[in-house]
């Protein structure tokens, strides 16, 4: 036999060692691991968009639910403080109500009984002034009886004297008819 041959009862045990040398054991380890840190990091990152901050400055966030809390207590004068004198609600069934007949109709607590929730978080942008949506359940009884949702949208200003205000509600919703 000379030096290049291989004895039959070594032939399997060569090809039993070079197997294994031949695999891309290191590739597979590599892909695998990186795909793992891919899915991780997949994760995360919805996790962040899902679970971050809307980008409102509290403030922001504040003064709106302030002015819901005035809606929500018939407070007409605590809505008066939190609006502008030119403030506008605009909604697609009633119309558009200014500062001064919006604040007659909350300050008037037996006209209606009226309950706003928001729903999910809000969203916004702007520097002064602000524009924030977010989604609003209504309940009142000029409303079905199980209420209704609607998307809320916001223009937060600051005032001469530096409180944040309420200038403009639109209210968009899917009425009844």
């Amino acid at each position: 036999m000379t030096a290049n041959q291989t004895s039959p009862s070594n032939v399997g045990q060569r090809e039993q060692h070079e197997a294994p040398m031949n695999r891309p054991t290191g590739l597979i380890v590599t892909v695998s691991v990186l795909a793992l840190v891919f899915v991780a990091l997949s994760g995360w990152a919805l996790t962040i968009s899902f679970n971050s901050d809307s980008g409102v400055p509290a403030e922001v966030i504040q003064a709106i639910e302030d002015y819901n809390d005035a809606w929500n207590s018939s407070d007409g004068e605590a809505f008066l403080k939190m609006t502008t004198d030119d403030y506008i609600m605009r909604t697609e069934r009633f119309g558009d109500w200014t500062q001064q007949n919006q604040a007659r109709q909350i300050g008037d607590s037996g006209t209606h009984d009226w309950n706003s929730e928001w729903i999910g978080r809000p969203t916004g942008t702007g520097d002064g002034p602000w524009y924030v949506a977010r989604a609003t359940h209504l309940e009142a009884d000029m409303y079905p009886p199980e209420g209704i949702d609607g998307l809320s949208t916001f223009k937060v200003v600051v005032d001469d004297e530096g409180l944040m205000k309420i200038a403009r509600h639109t209210f968009q919703a899917q009425f009844m008819e």
